[in-house]
Formats: structure tokens, C-alpha cells, sequence
């Protein structure tokens, strides 16, 4: 499980820290909900509210959790509501 205080020590920008499939802790789903009013926020999914970057077709990509089994698990950065 990936941790925000791990986050914190390992001097990584988010997205090379965070492993497409892995769960991360209740305070780094607090972090995704926190910046910025999130760009889409369900029981379901949140995603970051500032995008990452473009994708090929100029829509904005956001880093997302998405809840599986209980736990929010990182599924990388993709297109709002993906």
C-alpha cells in the first residue's frame, strides 16, 4: 500500500511514487481530494482537480483513484470520469 507520508519521504513526484493497482492509505486519498476542488469526485472516483497534463486529442488527463474491493487504488492518469 502506498503511503502520503511515503510519498513524502521519497522526494518523487507523484505520479513515478504512485504503481498503477495499488491501494494507497486514507491520507493520500485525502491529498487527491484536496487539491483544487477534485475534477470529479464519486463514491466511486477522484481525480485530481488540476490536470496532469493533455492527452493526443487536447482533453485534459488527471491522476485518479478509483474504489475496488473497499480500498481507493491509484489506475493512473486518464481522462475525467475514466
Amino acid at each position: 500500500m502506498k503511503t502520503k507520508r511515503g510519498w513524502d519521504k521519497s522526494e518523487q513526484t507523484l505520479d513515478k511514487y504512485l504503481t498503477i493497482g495499488e491501494p494507497v492509505d486514507g491520507e493520500m486519498y485525502d491529498y487527491f481530494c484536496g487539491v483544487l476542488p477534485p475534477a470529479m469526485m464519486t463514491s466511486e472516483i477522484v481525480q485530481i482537480g488540476e490536470p496532469f497534463d493533455c492527452d493526443g486529442n487536447g482533453k485534459d488527463i488527471y491522476q485518479t483513484l478509483v474504489k475496488k474491493d473497499g480500498d481507493w487504488v491509484y489506475i493512473g492518469i486518464v481522462n475525467k470520469g475514466n
